[in-house]
């Protein structure tokens, strides 16, 4: 059950670009393929992961390509926020102990609503649609 729960922490999870990624954005320079740079944009320290995730589903991004971009040190968490790692969760129960990385109502699920396959009611195609202006802004 730690997997299942650093799965659900890591889709509430909140990065930034470190400084190294926007030099990389700026300079286009790194290991990026251009649907990974589509999704490393959105990273703007407001969404969480699992919405991102959610936006570029119909783009292929996985949670493999975000854990890509935090090895290359291009992605870290929000302040305050530390990196979930099954050895930390692995000791506690789910069902009585809960695990959030930050402060917030812990009430909202956005491992649930991000989910590719229900929250939004939206297909992968009209999320992308949804999604598509503001990458492209952002890169403009």
């Amino acid at each position: 059950s730690g997997i299942a729960i650093v799965a659900i922490t890591r889709r509430r999870m909140v990065l930034v670009k470190t400084q190294a990624g926007q030099e990389a954005l700026k300079d286009r320079r790194g290991s990026l393929s251009s649907r990974q740079r589509s999704a490393f944009i959105l990273f703007d320290g407001k969404r969480t992961t699992g919405e991102i995730l959610a936006a570029t589903a119909a783009m292929g991004i996985t949670q493999d390509d975000v854990q890509t971009m935090i090895a290359q040190g291009l992605l870290a968490p929000l302040s305050g926020q530390a990196l979930a790692v099954p050895s930390a969760a692995a000791g506690t129960d789910s069902a009585s102990a809960p695990v959030t990385t930050t402060g917030e109502a812990s009430g909202t699920d956005l491992g649930t609503i991000a989910s590719p396959m229900e929250g939004s009611g939206r297909s992968p195609k009209e999320r992308y649609q949804a999604a598509y202006p503001i990458a492209t802004e952002l890169t403009a």
